[in-house]
C-alpha cells in the first residue's frame, strides 16, 4: 500500500513541477517513460510518464537503502496504482511512501497523462508535509 504521509508544501511542489517540463517526456516502450532528473531534493529524482490506455506492468525493483516517496504531479481519474494487492488512486500534490521491493505497477485509463515524481532517499523526510 502506498502510505500517505500528507501535502508537498506549495513550493516545493511547484519546484518539481517545473523540473518535470524540463525534460524529455515523449512515451518510450508500453507508452511509458522514467526520466531520472538528478539529485534534488535531498535525493535521487526520477519523473514518470504514464500515457493513456497505458501501464507499468506488476514487477519489483530492488530494494533500496532508504525510502522511496511518490508525488503526483498530474493525474486524471483514471489513474490507478497497485501495491502488494491494494489498488489506489493518489492525489496530486500529496507525498507517498512506498516499498519498492514489494509488487507494484500503474494503470492510466484516462484520457491525460499521468506524471509522478519519484524520489529515493536514505533519510526520511517529515519536512516535506
Amino acid at each position: 500500500m502506498y502510505h500517505h504521509l500528507g501535502s508537498v508544501e506549495r513550493s516545493t511542489f511547484a519546484e518539481m513541477v517545473d523540473a518535470s517540463t524540463r525534460i524529455d517526456l515523449a512515451p518510450g516502450p508500453g507508452a511509458s517513460r522514467i526520466t531520472p532528473i538528478g539529485s534534488r531534493w535531498g535525493g535521487f529524482a526520477s519523473v514518470v510518464a504514464v500515457y493513456p490506455s497505458a501501464q507499468l506492468v506488476a514487477h519489483k525493483d530492488a530494494p533500496i537503502a532508504g525510502f522511496r516517496y511518490h508525488i503526483p504531479l498530474d493525474l486524471n481519474d483514471g489513474c490507478w496504482v497497485f501495491h502488494e494487492g491494494t489498488w489506489q488512486q493518489l492525489e496530486v500534490g500529496h507525498l507517498y511512501l512506498m516499498n519498492p521491493a514489494q509488487t507494484h505497477g500503474a494503470v492510466n485509463w484516462g484520457p491525460t497523462r499521468r506524471l509522478h515524481l519519484i524520489l529515493d532517499r536514505t533519510t526520511a523526510w517529515p519536512s516535506i508535509v
